[in-house]
């Protein structure tokens, strides 16, 4: 898979060198959505669950890519310094701070019980071990960083789909159940919910997933199912929760990305 993924970024690295004049219907656009449509049609025939992650990471880089002009106008790089030491030395993550568009990137390999550290528990009996953050039923953990807009994903392993859920604080949420347990949802607060019965090779395992909110759409990735929606409340403040549905569920390789919230990230930068 390696070969066929290197050959197809070097092609679109290609089209890209030769089209970075265009402003208007872009080639570089054309051939990464001809990249994505190879990359998804490799996925339906993709049994494999961590080769399904690799192929999911690579379509989620070249749609950033391609939405890149779109979406930098929209991200504001805060106007005051961020120290890369401060910052680094303020998580248990990877961390990750590009100035000029004001995303902030923390990648969680669960290496370390400490990374537990960085989000709230509310005496939950969350733990991290064996390379995953185990979250039991009835229970959830809050992600401490406030967020104007956000994208979370990672591998869910799922022994079964009783509720459970990936979520804002605001109320915009990934969730999965149903009565019979194969359904799929994607919550927008103050607009209707989207429901999809998924198939059963996605209902139980390890799942790649990827939830994101911003101004312009709330956007969902689970497996081979891909749905948006239009963002309705689009000045809320977001903070990343993790739900255990009913009976637990563990999450792994998890990055969280986004735009912090300039004046909690200011105060939590300040703070001792």
């Amino acid at each position: 898979m390696r070969a066929w993924l290197s050959g197809l970024i070097i092609l679109l690295t290609i089209n890209l060198t030769l089209a970075e004049d265009e402003t208007k219907t872009s080639p570089a656009d054309e051939a990464i959505s001809s990249a994505i449509n190879v990359l998804e049609g490799k996925l339906e025939k993709t049994e494999d669950t961590l080769s399904q992650a690799k192929i999911h990471r690579a379509i989620s880089e070249l749609k950033a890519i391609r939405e890149a002009e779109q979406t930098v106008e929209q991200l504001n790089a805060v106007d005051f310094e961020v120290d890369p030491t401060v910052l680094k030395n303020k998580f248990q993550a990877r961390t990750i701070y590009e100035p000029k568009v004001g995303i902030l990137t923390l990648v969680y390999d669960f290496s370390k019980k400490d990374q537990l550290l960085d989000f709230t528990t509310d005496n939950s009996k969350a733990i991290v071990m064996k390379r995953s953050l185990i979250i039991d039923g009835s229970d959830h953990v809050t992600h401490r960083v406030k967020f104007k807009s956000f994208t979370v994903k990672g591998l869910w392993g799922l022994k079964t789909m009783r509720g459970g859920e990936i979520l804002s604080t605001n109320g915009s949420h990934l969730g999965v159940g149903g009565l019979n347990q194969d359904t799929l949802y994607l919550g927008v607060p103050d607009a209707n919910t989207i429901s999809k019965i998924i198939p059963p090779k996605i209902r139980l395992g390890i799942i790649p997933f990827e939830f994101g909110v911003s101004p312009q759409k709330t956007a969902v990735t689970f497996g081979s199912e891909r749905h948006t929606h239009p963002t309705v409340k689009k000045d809320d403040v977001h903070q990343i929760v993790l739900d255990g549905g009913t009976e637990g569920y563990a999450f792994s390789r998890l990055t969280i990305s986004g735009v912090p919230e300039p004046k909690w990230f200011q105060e939590f930068l300040e703070a001792e």
